[in-house]
Parts: C-alpha cells; sequence; structure tokens
C-alpha cells in the first residue's frame, strides 16, 4: 500500500512542478533532492526504526534538505516529538491531494524557496479522497490498485484503524476503468491492494436504470475476471475472519485470479489471538487452509 501511496503522492508533485531526483543509487538521488518525503509504515518497529536512522543521516549530512513524513507515523504525536526539527511536515497520505496549498501558503514551490517551518497553525487541512489521484505507475509490468483503504478490525498491536481510519472503499466503477487501463496498455499482474481487501464492500451503478448494487470483494474479482485480455490477477492482504467459502470459490473458478492467497497467521495460541483481537481461533484457520488447499 505504501509502495502504492508514494505513486500517487509522486504524480500529483510532478504535476505541480516538482520532477523527481534520479540517480543509480538511492544515496545519489537524495543527494540532488531537495525535498524528500518519506511514506511511512507503524506496522512493525523495525520499520519505523529504520525511518528514524534515515531521517537522523540525512538531517546530519544535509542540513538544507527538506523532509515531508506521511503515511502510518505521521499523525504519532510521539514520532512528531522525536523527529521535531527535523521533518518540515507531518501530513497524512488523505491529506496529500492539498499539499499544495498548505505549502504555497507559505513559498512557491516551483523555487524551492522553503522556510524553516511549512507549519501554518492557521490553516487546516481538508480530508480528500487521494485515491482519485492518478498514480504514476513505476513499472510498465504489474500496476498496484488500491480498492480500499483503512481498517475497521483494531486489532491490538495494529496502528492502521488510528493513522488511516475506517475502512472506506472505493467505487467498482473507478476500479475497473483503472484494470481495463491498465490492461490495454499491455500490464500483465494487477496487484488489488488493501489493508483488509477481503472486506470490501462498495456499489455499482446500473447503466440503463438509477438502480444501484452492493458490490462485495468475490464479484468484484468476477468482474475484473471478465475484462478481456491475458493478465494475472493478485490481492493483498487478507483477513481470515473475512475469507468467506464465496471468496474460495471465486479464486478456484476465475480464469485470471492467481491460486494465491496471503493469508496472515499472526499466533498459533487461541489465548493469544483473543488478545490480539483478532476475531478467530487456531482452529477456524485451519480449517480455511484445507477448504483452499481443497477448492
Amino acid at each position: 500500500m505504501n509502495y502504492s501511496d508514494a505513486e500517487r503522492i509522486s504524480s500529483y508533485l510532478e504535476k505541480l512542478g516538482i520532477k523527481e531526483s534520479k540517480a543509480d543509487l538511492p544515496a545519489e538521488a537524495i543527494a540532488k533532492a531537495g525535498l524528500i518525503i518519506f511514506v511511512t509504515c507503524g506496522v512493525r518497529q523495525s520499520a519505523e526504526d529504520r525511518v528514524y536512522g534515515q531521517i537522523n543521516n540525512i538531517w546530519k549530512k544535509y542540513p538544507d534538505k527538506h523532509i515531508i513524513l506521511t503515511g502510518c507515523l505521521a499523525h504519532r504525536k510521539d514520532v512528531e516529538k522525536r523527529l521535531r526539527g527535523k521533518v518540515d511536515l507531518f501530513i497524512s497520505v488523505s491529506n496529500i491531494e492539498k499539499i499544495d496549498g498548505f505549502l504555497c501558503h507559505e513559498f512557491p514551490i516551483s523555487n524551492f524557496q522553503f522556510p524553516n517551518k511549512f507549519r501554518n497553525p492557521n490553516y487546516k487541512l481538508p480530508i480528500t479522497n487521494y485515491l482519485k489521484i492518478k498514480p504514476r505507475y513505476n513499472s510498465r509490468y504489474t500496476a498496484y490498485v488500491p480498492i480500499m483503504t483503512g481498517c475497521n478490525n483494531f486489532c491490538a498491536y495494529c496502528v492502521v484503524p488510528s493513522a488511516r481510519g475506517r475502512e472506506y472503499s472505493r467505487s467498482a466503477e473507478d476500479i475497473l476503468k483503472e484494470v481495463r487501463n491498465l490492461v490495454k496498455k499491455g500490464y500483465k499482474e494487477i496487484i488489488l491492494l488493501g489493508q483488509n481487501v477481503n472486506s470490501y464492500r462498495s456499489s455499482l451503478g446500473h447503466p440503463m436504470s438509477k438502480r444501484t448494487s452492493d458490490v462485495l470483494f468475490p464479484e468484484l474479482l468476477q468482474l475484473i475476471d471478465k475484462i478481456p485480455g491475458n493478465f494475472w490477477l493478485t490481492f493483498l492482504t487478507s483477513h481470515p475472519k473475512d475469507m468467506s467459502d464465496e471468496l474460495i470459490k471465486t479464486i478456484a473458478k476465475s480464469k485470471k485470479v492467481c491460486e494465491y492467497v496471503s493469508l496472515p497467521a499472526q499466533s498459533g495460541d487461541n489465548e493469544i489471538l483473543r488478545k490480539m483481537n483478532r476475531h478467530y481461533t487456531v482452529e477456524h484457520y485451519k480449517d480455511l487452509i484445507n477448504k483452499i488447499r481443497k477448492a
């Protein structure tokens, strides 16, 4: 999801006249850049620690660089306190669409005339649908297509519901349009993304009437599977409690959906799963694996 978010951020900044710094090595690209954006993940401590380490190194070596931090760590007050003075702007991914208005409030972006602080306490960023931003795909073969964001599960160890908010599903029309365009351009691997893809629920309008119908994840896979073309369809990542019999049946019967399922186990102990607030048991998980293999 972070990879896909970065593609949208890159696309939007290009429209503002900010070009990506390119070089053979990441260190060379950083040395050439005037603005560095971190799209962060806070699920694992190791990922969080890498962010602190990289930002500290950049700040020490290039004190004139300007840094924006977005993603899961951007909303946390402890992270902001720890990186105060080193990161110029903390912004959620959902607000990235308005980054131009925020920055232009203080200075012209194209000339990189940055003040010491981006933050203006009197300016409040509105929440926008950043998934409407057309991404700049980094690959000509594989494309990541977010179908939903956020999470309603509130697992005890996870920051996603706080960082990304409650579940929000893109419309089926938008997803189908994006996939059709990708297939026409020759993409061979389409990867559907979401914090919990199999809880996807959206609406689909009917062209001959004003009626709409709910589309659940198995139906979305079926609709994409019908799109003409030669491509693979996969998705990340599933919650075991939402892995339905209908979804397993759809994967087995579809021609383009790969017979591959990302299904986190988390723990082999029911008491730990209960404390994690995972809402399934070891027995249920093993039963799912048997159903998937049988199908």
